[in-house]
């Protein structure tokens, strides 16, 4: 669940080691970038008694991809909609419990790995 993706971060920038290699990048620079897959999700659909940290039930996946395709099809505004009501990660930027003190950006673009590139066929 979210403590198990929590914790992979922490994992993450413990062994994160530029500068002083005995302490923590976050701890030696004014700026530190966080770039790169996080193990995080995107939840929309939440059924009745359900937390907004708890894993979704099965019986929901099918609901919530059908949803998220519906915002996607919108473009940007489908886009803000996802980040600003589903994403783990900002959920538990703003609640605090991963990444304290980093700030976030607005995300209101597609993510760069769902685009689908057109390829050009490679003459050998």
């Amino acid at each position: 669940g979210s403590l198990e993706r929590h914790t992979v971060v922490e994992q993450v920038l413990a062994r994160a080691r530029v500068g002083y290699k005995s302490l923590d990048a976050a701890s030696q620079f004014h700026h530190c970038i966080a770039i790169g897959h996080l193990p995080y999700r995107v939840h929309l659909v939440k059924p009745e008694g359900v937390n907004a940290t708890d894993e979704l039930p099965a019986d929901t996946a099918t609901v919530e991809c059908d949803e998220v395709m519906k915002l996607v099809a919108e473009g940007a505004a489908g886009w803000t909609k996802i980040w600003e009501q589903g994403d783990e990660l900002r959920r538990a930027l703003m609640q605090q419990e991963v990444l304290n003190g980093f700030i976030t950006p607005d995300c209101n673009f597609a993510p760069t790995s769902r685009l689908k590139v057109p390829r050009e066929p490679v003459l050998a």
